[in-house]
Order: C-alpha cells, then structure tokens, then sequence
C-alpha cells in the first residue's frame, strides 16, 4: 500500500496512531499533506490506469515479433536440455551458461527431461571444480 498508493497510507497510518497511540486527530484536508476524499479517488483512478498499462504491455510483449521468439529459442536451446533453473544456478556464481552446460555433460548428469532437481552434493562440487579450473 505504500508504494502504490502512499496518500492511502498516509491516512491509515494517522488513523491508526489516533486509535492506538494516542496521537492528535487531524481532518482531511487538513495541514499541507491531508488526503481528502477526492484526491484518494484521483489516486485510486491513477493506480488502475498505471495497472491497465503494465497488463496492456505484458499482453504486447506475449506477441512478440518472430524474431524476438527465435532469439528466446536460441537461448534455450543453450541449455541443451537442462532444465533452466538448474543451470543458472551456476550462473549466479558468474559462471558462463555454455560452460556450465559443458560441465553437465562431462560428467554426464541426467537432463531429468527438462525437470529442475536438487544435485548431489558431490555432482555440484565436481561440477564446480571443473568450473574454476581445477584438476
């Protein structure tokens, strides 16, 4: 509520210190920062406008030109049938996708057919090896 709508809050966080702590009421509209009824309206019809838009571009981005899909295509296909999740966890240690990739296949760990799972212990740690250059 903060973020989207911090005049609501505002006034629910008065509200609530006037309740519970004790602390002096204020009016709306009143002092420099008051919401009053029409300005919670304005922004509630602000908030669903900006809502509308990020739905509208999430629904454009679905059509995305052929080129763009082919592209996504490519970069799957990086993961030569790993699952994605699984390889980048790799990558977050700043690993490379293709040679975490490599690393996979030298030590012949299953695809699981695409499935994210949880590797031994000793696969992640030989993996990691080969990774940073150890014998």
């Amino acid at each position: 509520m903060l973020l989207r709508k911090p005049k609501e809050f505002e006034r629910v966080a008065q509200t609530w210190a006037t309740l519970y702590a004790g602390a002096p009421s204020k009016n709306a509209g009143e002092g420099s920062g008051g919401a009053t009824n029409e300005s919670l309206r304005q922004q509630e019809l602000k908030s669903r406008e900006e809502q509308e838009k990020e739905d509208l571009a999430k629904y454009v981005s679905r059509l995305s030109p052929l080129s763009t899909r082919r592209t996504c295509l490519t970069s799957i296909s990086r993961y030569d049938g790993y699952n994605k999740d699984l390889i980048d966890r790799f990558c977050s240690m700043g690993f490379d996708v293709d040679r975490v990739v490599a690393a996979f296949k030298y030590y012949g760990i299953d695809r699981m057919n695409g499935e994210d799972y949880e590797l031994e212990e000793a696969y992640m740690g030989d993996v990691t090896a080969r990774l940073l250059g150890e014998p």
